[in-house]
């Protein structure tokens, strides 16, 4: 419309020249108008627009009256219920049984620990040196063929890095 009057905003609602479009002044936010949910914004056409936030209904239900809260139902929150463990369901079985193994082949039962240390292994790539692994580094020699060979295990999850 006209300069200076009113600007239609969308929603069809209406802001002065002097407020933008969030009811800020045109030239900044001043401290009586630095909130969008001021009166005179965009949400002016809202019910309830320009009130302030509606104080909080009571969280408590038992404030509330209704009989439903924690202090109305006798304190059965603070009840010891002992817990049970579940071996098993009737009516269903398990379609695969794990199996606990009583020793982990870890391909070094054949040889002689000469050194076992903790270590860190490092590799060099890019032009940088890289953490290869954290663990310990054992130097192995074999029962029959008398080869020596160097491993380094990781800590956590007992891989094999070098």
């Amino acid at each position: 419309q006209t300069e200076g009057k009113s600007s239609l905003v969308a929603g069809g609602a209406s802001a002065s020249a002097s407020t933008g479009l969030f009811g800020c002044a045109a030239n900044g936010p001043t401290p009586s108008t630095a909130s969008p949910f001021a009166s005179g914004g965009l949400f002016s056409s809202m019910p309830g627009a320009g009130s302030a936030i509606p104080p909080a209904a009571s969280t408590s239900a038992a404030a509330s009256g209704d009989g439903q809260g924690a202090e109305a139902q006798g304190g059965q929150d603070d009840e010891y219920v002992p817990e049970e463990e579940v071996t098993s369901i009737p009516g269903w079985a398990p379609s695969v049984t794990l199996q606990v193994k009583e020793k982990v082949e870890t391909g070094e039962e054949d040889e002689e620990e000469l050194y076992c240390q903790r270590s860190k292994l490092f590799r060099f790539r890019d032009g940088e040196w890289k953490e290869r692994g954290l663990g310990d580094a054992k130097l192995l020699k074999h029962k029959e063929t008398g080869r020596i060979r160097f491993i380094l295990r990781q800590l956590s999850t007992m891989k094999l890095s070098a």
